[in-house]
């Protein structure tokens, strides 16, 4: 199947009508509509966002609405602003707190995400008090430079991302947000065009579309850029990818340049896991080892902030020990969260070699030989080394010691962490989550 037909048919599929745009557009109008009756009328109610910008996918219309006040409204006073506008305007409706840099309502009962956001109304990025008060420039933007087939383009890349698990400004995911997928749209023209550049891309780089900066060097001397900066147009000194982590910008590039090599819709689609299969992926994996505790009651954003922090900081402890971590996955049902690790160890040999000084260091030498009696010494290559007996150290015994000494555990997480416990078998989701994203270089 060519490109043309491949973008043919997976638009089909993921491609509002129009309909489903007017219908969209005229939920939010209503909301907004009863929104303002509750509201001075020197405050302002706005929709941002996908829909907005018309770059929304099919069945996945999330409405996001931004309560606009004067700067001269104290910051303490926005979430209360927004609490008491929903429930005078949907008493009918229930409504749930969430977090981002100040709190919001999730309101619910309009067969869709609806989120309400309190921010301060500015023209300029100067006047900004929070990071939320740029949503409505980034509209503005969009709207006044995106052409309408580039709208499609942006779908493309949004479905291509989500489907590979790169989509999403959220400290889980740590992929492309919304914004960003726009942004790249306006600078490559199409999404092939983008996917094209994007597997030989050379870090460092950047995309200033507004051409801020006089050269590439400013841009990069500026954010101290170690892989890509895209200068965001309505904010200078804001980077729009700096939520991107290596581990999805690599991935993308591998996965684009699969695509390329042999164009399928099949990128377009969630991989299903085979379960009958299990026994084979098992095999092409060295020793696979899952830690589960229960999910802690915090926000998101903090919890696999810590997470990953405690991630890296077992693959470490572990590194430390001489295991070989070939990779680690970061699991949540909502009730349980895991860790899984893959090591090329079960267990450690019992003998370890230590690297000493060289023959020519005569008083270091002998420093070392006191501190290895008991040791077998040898030469190797002009240095001594002693081999020690070491107690035998399993992966399993490993991970309880991690947890039962170390004292310096995420603090959200470390009560549960404590009460945690290896998993005699790994679970199903667990297992076809790693192994979709193991299973990028064998598209």
């Amino acid at each position: 199947m060519g490109l043309s037909s491949i973008k043919k048919t997976v638009l089909k599929k993921i491609k509002p009508s129009i309909k489903e745009e007017e219908r969209e557009l005229k939920v939010a109008e209503e909301i907004i509509t009863k929104l303002k009756n509750t509201l001075p009328k020197n405050y302002k109610v706005r929709l941002t966002g996908s829909v907005a910008k018309g770059t929304f996918l099919k069945n996945s219309a999330d409405l996001d609405i931004f309560i606009l006040v004067p700067t001269s409204v104290r910051k303490d006073k926005l979430f209360g602003i927004v609490e008491n506008a929903a429930k005078k305007a949907f008493p009918k409706n229930k409504s749930e707190v969430k977090y981002a840099e100040h709190p919001y309502v999730r309101l619910e009962g309009f067969g869709r995400r609806v989120d309400l956001v309190p921010a301060y109304e500015i023209t300029y990025i100067e006047e900004r008090a929070s990071a939320v008060d740029r949503s409505v420039l980034h509209t503005g933007y969009i709207n006044g430079q995106i052409k309408e087939r580039e709208k499609d383009e942006v779908r493309l890349l949004k479905q291509f991302l989500k489907m590979h698990d790169l989509y999403g400004a959220e400290i889980k995911v740590q992929g492309f947000s919304g914004y960003l997928c726009e942004l790249l749209i306006l600078e490559y023209g199409t999404f092939f065009n983008l996917l094209k550049d994007a597997e030989k891309w050379k870090f460092p780089f950047s995309i200033d579309l507004e051409k801020y900066y006089n050269s590439e060097e400013d841009v990069l001397k500026r954010f101290e850029t170690k892989n890509i900066t895209v200068v965001d147009p309505v904010d200078k000194n804001r980077d729009v990818s700096s939520i991107v982590s290596d581990e999805v910008l690599y991935r993308f590039m591998v996965v684009a340049r699969s695509f390329l090599k042999k164009p399928s819709k099949k990128f377009f689609e969630r991989r299903r896991f085979d379960s009958r299969k299990t026994k084979a992926y098992l095999k092409r994996h060295a020793n696979l080892f899952s830690f589960s505790f229960n999910h802690p009651s915090i926000v998101d954003d903090i919890l696999w902030g810590q997470l990953r922090k405690l991630g890296k900081r077992i693959v470490k402890y572990l590194s430390d020990l001489d295991f070989t971590i070939l990779d680690y996955y970061l699991h949540s049902d909502g009730g349980k969260i895991t860790i899984l690790i893959e090591s090329l160890e079960r267990e450690l040999p019992e003998k370890i070699p230590i690297l000493g000084p060289k023959v020519s260091d005569g008083r270091n030498i002998e420093l070392f030989k006191k501190a290895h009696k008991s040791a077998v010494l040898y030469l190797n290559k002009g240095r001594i080394v002693a081999i020690e007996n070491r107690k035998k150290t399993t992966f399993e015994n490993s991970v309880k010691e991690f947890f039962k000494k170390e004292r310096n555990l995420p603090s959200y997480l470390s009560r549960n962490l404590r009460k945690g416990k290896l998993d005699k078998k790994i679970k199903k989701d667990v297992l076809e989550g790693y192994f979709f994203w193991r299973k990028v270089f064998r598209e």
